[in-house]
């Protein structure tokens, strides 16, 4: 009896020390996708807020997986993938915000936390279809219920009538009251209307770069209560929009100031803002135009030359062949030369197709940046292109913040550019950072892209003072160009630290490189949603400036709507530095600087 007592209190000792080791199991909710639970319905960015709780006595580092797919599809090899850990203490409880890439209703989004190898929570969400926005959202930032309901019906009601029907059949509307401490979080919002103070940093600091990014941030100066916030962007007269980076901030007295009116006009919410709609990097803006004439990928035979091989072949094989064995006496020898000819003509199509494949692999980086001449931030807008000479199993990391934007995978769908074909896009398999980390898988001969946003401070910026053009980014450009309204000034060459006085620089009329027909980039001054014109050639060779400016009329229309001027520039230098591991890579990095100048 004795020893099996003490056999029963080794085994309980055991279990207990088992008991003690195992993870605790964790509490895990995913509390909205979206901003405040609203979606655009474009493939994009959207953050999904979390919480996440340790139960335990004692700390454990959890890791989180999101995993977001269409609602129809059960395949774990279709959902995307996304990673984070977080090390929590005794009883804490911490809510995250995580960027991941879904597009709109049905899609659904699943996490589980890992504690030590062991699932120790799960849950999931899926998006309605209510809370994907067919139109335009804005975002109204106050603290108090009075504040939200006159800033909603400012917005709405002001105006004319014709405003008024555009209003109701774009905007919705949705209230924030916890403002984000990441840009990306605001990402949803067409335009947020802040009508709170904001004393935090990290909420000053998000508001700021979703302005920068692309975003419309309106300021009301008498709720807001600081005027050392974005001052820089607060001059000229009420309702102006200043440029800041890619987007605008305006400010406004107050909510019953007419000044607000202005910002939600008929022909501004029917507008889509800067490249801010589609799903770059393969919609229309200056970004994709420059990846598609800078990046490499693989060139097949086109369609005419598979055509032109056809044809030579069956006349080779059904006319000549026939025709030299029936002089001969010898038709039964076509068993042998049909089978011959045939492999003849692969072999040589084969060869003539190959000459062109990657013989390394190589990685393109290509960054558009978007910057101001009063601040030395710069929003980045990155696509990193991966060419294959082979199958391989690789890791593209990008140091520092950084949040994949693009492009959505669609496993189903093979995505063909003007460049070539891109691989049938796997899964995305995510590890968010600092720094990001995405794996991919590459096929032979193939490509694939990977678009991330991000914000880096240089030493200075691009400055026009007095007619004096200074560059103090600190970095130097193989071109360069200023666009004013009517002129374009060719600079060539600019080292990092030059300044040129533009009166005695040369200048072209801008309708010299302006009014060309489609292919051209939309943005900066040519809306998605305007006409294409007649088709021209695209342009070859290498890759100049002055081709973000062929489809502009030729007064240069809406770019110089809140500028005076703008700054193009061009060179190696000011990329994410991202590295690659799994194999060996080549590597080509090319960036473009958009710079407004002054404002109206």
């Amino acid at each position: 009896m004795s020893a099996r007592r003490a056999a029963l209190g080794l085994l309980g000792a055991c279990l207990g020390t088992l008991a003690a080791l195992a993870p605790a199991r964790a509490s895990v909710t995913i509390e909205s996708v979206g901003l405040e639970g609203h979606v655009t319905g474009r493939p994009g960015v959207v953050p999904a807020r979390v919480s996440v709780a340790n139960p335990a006595a004692q700390p454990q580092t959890v890791e989180l997986t999101l995993r977001a797919f269409r609602s129809d599809q059960n395949g774990a090899d279709t959902a995307d993938s996304f990673v984070a850990g977080v090390a929590l203490g005794p009883g804490e409880r911490r809510v995250l915000d995580l960027p991941i890439l879904v597009a709109g209703a049905g899609d659904r989004v699943e996490i589980t936390a890992r504690a030590g190898g062991a699932v120790v929570g799960v849950a999931q969400h899926t998006i309605a279809r209510e809370a994907v926005v067919s139109g335009q959202l804005v975002a109204l930032l106050c603290d108090d219920d009075a504040a939200c309901r006159e800033a909603q019906s400012r917005v709405s009601f002001a105006g004319t009538d014709e405003d008024r029907v555009a209003k109701r059949r774009a905007l919705t509307f949705v209230v924030v009251r916890e403002p984000p401490v990441v840009w990306w979080r605001w990402e949803p919002a067409w335009t947020v209307v802040v009508a709170r103070a904001l004393r935090d940093v990290e909420a000053r600091g998000a508001l700021e770069g979703f302005a920068r990014h692309g975003g419309r941030v309106v300021l009301v100066e008498d709720r807001l209560a600081d005027a050392g916030f974005l001052a820089a962007y607060r001059g000229g007269e009420p309702g102006r929009p200043q440029p800041i980076g890619q987007g605008r901030v305006a400010r406004v007295p107050s909510l019953g100031s007419a000044a607000l009116d202005g910002l939600f006009a008929a022909r501004m919410v029917t507008g889509q803002g800067e490249a801010r709609s589609a799903s770059w990097p393969y919609d229309r803006s200056e970004a994709t135009w420059v990846v598609r004439r800078l990046a490499r990928a693989p060139v097949f035979p086109a369609l005419a030359t598979v055509g032109l091989a056809l044809v030579a072949y069956v006349v080779v094989v059904g006319v000549v062949n026939f025709g030299v064995l029936r002089r001969r006496g010898r038709p039964e020898w076509a068993w042998l030369t049909v089978p011959a000819l045939a492999i003849l003509f692969a072999a040589a199509f084969y060869a003539g197709a190959a000459r062109h494949r990657p013989r390394a692999f190589h990685l393109d980086e290509i960054a558009l940046r978007w910057m101001d001449d009063r601040s030395d931030v710069a929003a980045i807008q990155e696509t990193l292109r991966l060419s294959s000479a082979g199958r391989a199993a690789v890791r593209l990391g990008v140091p520092g913040e950084a949040v994949l934007t693009g492009p959505r995978a669609r496993p189903e769908v093979v995505q063909v550019t003007a460049l070539g074909v891109q691989a049938p896009t796997a899964a995305w398999s995510v590890r968010l950072g600092p720094p990001l980390a995405v794996d991919l898988g590459l096929a032979p001969w193939s490509f694939r892209d990977v678009s991330v946003r991000a914000t880096r401070r240089l030493p200075g910026t691009v400055r026009l003072d007095e007619g004096v053009l200074r560059n103090e980014t600190g970095e130097a450009f193989t071109q360069a160009l200023v666009v004013e309204p009517g002129w374009v000034y060719p600079l060539g060459a600019l080292p990092a630290g030059a300044a040129v006085e533009l009166s005695r620089a040369p200048r072209e009329p801008l309708a010299q490189y302006t009014g060309r027909g489609w292919p051209f980039p939309h943005g900066l001054s040519v809306d998605t949603t305007g006409p294409r014109g007649a088709a021209e050639p695209p342009p070859a060779g290498a890759f100049a400036l002055n081709e973000l400016m062929r489809g502009w009329p030729t007064d240069g229309g809406r770019a110089f709507e809140v500028r005076r001027a703008l700054f193009l520039g061009y060179g190696p230098a000011g990329t994410l530095n991202s590295d690659v591991t799994g194999t060996p890579a080549t590597r080509a990095p090319h960036v473009v600087t958009v710079v407004s100048l002054g404002r109206r």
